[in-house]
């Protein structure tokens, strides 16, 4: 079974799944398996009620799971991506398990080469975490080979050398939240500097 074949096995089993991100590791599950959903919680040490990121495989993919977007962000976005922002946004199904307040948080990861571009290509959308206890410091892929991690049933963790290809360490994704005005807040800065989310703003409303 090849890695994109064995981790899509994987996560359908309801167990916790990590992979690469174009920034930090990721943990993800199936939040529709409620032992899966539990067990994320538990390992987070949060609420299950929580929202998570959730990645996406592309841009129109990511458009199914939001509705409309406000202003000119759609165009703004359609240039952004794929890209280190997660954007914060009006959910369609507002009871879809990882949303918060009836909002959904998305990114679309540059993954282009990798394996696990075609995990994604496969799955559509994800829910994605960093791979620490709340307040911790997130997991390279090698603590995490080092870990008892490796030896939990409930974890699926890919070969070293594949969490390994598009890991970035040093800064997680951005975070912003969209207004209904087309207004935005950034609610964790990261990879994508604030001055090219602004750069895109202005070229979009020319």
């Amino acid at each position: 079974m090849n890695p994109t074949s064995r981790f899509i096995d994987n996560f359908r089993r309801g167990k916790l799944c990590v992979h690469p991100t174009d920034t930090q590791l990721g943990l993800t599950c199936d939040l529709s398996v409620h032992a899966a959903r539990t067990r994320l919680a538990l390992f987070k040490q949060r609420d299950t009620a929580d929202g998570y990121v959730h990645l996406a495989s592309d841009f129109a993919t990511a458009q199914k799971y939001w509705l409309k977007l406000p202003s000119i962000w759609g165009e703004i976005l359609a240039d952004v991506y794929p890209a280190p922002l997660t954007v914060i946004w009006r959910a369609v199904d507002a009871n879809m398990h990882g949303t918060q307040s009836g909002r959904l948080a998305i990114r679309v990861p540059d993954l282009r080469g990798s394996w696990f571009e075609e995990c994604l290509q496969s799955l559509q959308l994800i829910p994605s975490t960093s791979v620490n206890h709340a307040g911790a410091t997130p997991m390279t892929a090698q603590k995490v080979w080092d870990s008892a991690l490796r030896l939990d049933s409930g974890f699926y963790i890919p070969a070293l050398q594949l969490l390994t290809a598009t890991e970035n360490e040093h800064r997680p994704s951005t975070i912003i939240a969209l207004e209904d005005s087309g207004e935005y807040r950034v609610l964790r800065s990261g990879s994508l500097d604030d001055a090219v989310i602004r750069k895109y703003q202005v070229h979009a409303s020319i």
